[in-house]
């Protein structure tokens, strides 16, 4: 993880996927996964570190989109920014826009 999580701000949380994988994503349903690296956008107003200790658990409680690729996935780590409204959303589609 780099950067200064404090208790709040935007992330971006990397993984590995080893091989590839169907998962079924609540209502999104099946998703096929293939190997490689993939990253998750999210922010935390609260509670940065604990987000981020939560998404490097492979078993909890699903309730975000990155749960389901916690189970098949290895976390790699995380970038963060300071909170900031709509950050989130530039920062998913900066990454989009780099492929």
């Amino acid at each position: 993880m780099t950067g200064s999580p404090g208790d709040s701000g935007v992330y971006l949380f990397t993984f590995d996927v080893p091989r590839e994988v169907v998962v079924t994503v609540g209502a999104l349903g099946a998703v096929r996964l293939t190997p490689g690296r993939y990253g998750y956008a999210g922010s935390a107003r609260r509670g940065l570190a604990a987000r981020l200790a939560r998404h490097a658990r492979r078993r909890k409680p699903r309730r975000w989109h990155i749960d389901y690729l916690a189970e098949v996935a290895w976390p790699v780590g995380a970038l963060t920014w300071p909170w900031r409204e709509g950050r989130e959303c530039r920062l998913a589609r900066a990454v989009v826009a780099i492929g």
